[in-house]
């Protein structure tokens, strides 16, 4: 994640199974680090959504 996410939380809303926020946090969580070839178009969907396009799939 980058500094600039403001917790949109858009991500959750295609990916729950990949991110994480809690009620009382001030930063999101990454459940996989590495998710499976499986979820790569969801999470290409889920970055795309962040309006501040603070989510970066690295290679």
């Amino acid at each position: 994640m980058g500094s600039s996410c403001l917790l949109h939380a858009c991500y959750l809303l295609a990916l729950p199974a990949v991110f994480d926020l809690a009620d009382d946090a001030d930063q999101v969580t990454l459940l996989y680090s590495r998710p499976d070839d499986g979820l790569r178009s969801s999470v290409q969907r889920a970055t795309s959504m962040c309006p501040m396009s603070a989510i970066v799939i690295e290679e």
